[in-house]
């Protein structure tokens, strides 16, 4: 009776500690305040700046600011963060998140594993302590986080490449399309400044004129089944969203307070 006693115990302690978690946001954009310690542009000018890196180098920054971690240990919180969302490029792991918990003067960068040889733990610390803190103390938020990411761009930038970008595929059969009916529409004028007839007289032109309409209304066809110009692939960035690459991470970073 005692053991099912407290293994009854150890359950309702496990199912309490579980509903009493704090819950890890889905980012689906680099720059998430939900403590809202900054303005709408000055999210844009993050996202922007984040963005474009991104498109440079591959590496995903992603900036998660919080009210409170509501008792919970940084590090844990973070490690959970980054496992849901896989920052960085699956096999490359080229991953950074920069946590900030306002309410417990709290932040951290969490490294993934390909960038732990540009971003080491000793860098961080000095990127939170020298470069971050002091314009949180100011109360100058953006200003910190601006410069925070500056710092890790720089750490970073060249540690890998983007995938190039794939070229417009080139339709041949389009390109012949268009070569055909130029030649068609070249032909006509000059037949009608030239004054020369093309066409049968026995018929009247009518034997001409229907070959003409069917070799256009063949090449129309043909285009709306299977033509068109390619369009430039985006390598996997989207317009309509943003997300983790699947990236992984091993605790690589440091944790700091202001």
């Amino acid at each position: 009776m005692k053991k099912i006693f407290l293994v009854s115990l150890l359950l309702l302690l496990l199912i309490v500690s579980a509903l009493s978690e704090l819950k890890v946001p889905k980012l689906t954009q680099r720059v998430t305040d939900l403590a809202g310690i900054l303005t709408p542009q000055q999210i844009n000018i993050l996202e922007n700046k984040l963005a474009k890196f991104e498109e440079e180098t591959s590496n995903q920054i992603a900036v998660l600011i919080i009210p409170s971690l509501e008792g919970e240990d940084l590090e844990d919180f973070s490690i959970r963060v980054v496992e849901k969302n896989k920052l960085g490029q699956a096999g490359k792991n080229n991953g950074v998140l920069f946590l900030i918990a306002v309410q417990d003067r709290k932040m951290r960068l969490e490294v993934g594993y390909g960038l732990e040889g540009a971003l080491p733990d000793a860098l961080c610390d000095q990127i939170l302590r020298n470069i971050v803190r002091p314009k949180f103390r100011q109360g100058d938020y953006f200003g910190g986080i601006n410069d925070g990411i500056d710092a890790i761009i720089s750490a970073t930038k060249g540690e890998f490449k983007a995938d190039p970008r794939k070229r417009p595929e080139t339709n041949i059969g389009t390109i012949v399309a268009l070569i055909i009916i130029g030649f068609i529409f070249l032909t006509f004028l000059i037949s009608l400044i030239s004054g020369v007839r093309h066409y049968s007289i026995r018929s009247g032109g009518h034997d001409s004129t229907l070959f003409w309409l069917w070799l256009l209304s063949s090449m129309s066809e043909r285009r709306g089944r299977g033509g068109g110009f390619g369009g430039w692939s985006s390598g996997g960035f989207s317009s309509g969203g943003w997300s983790g690459g699947g990236g992984s991470f091993g605790g690589g970073g440091a944790s700091s307070s202001w």
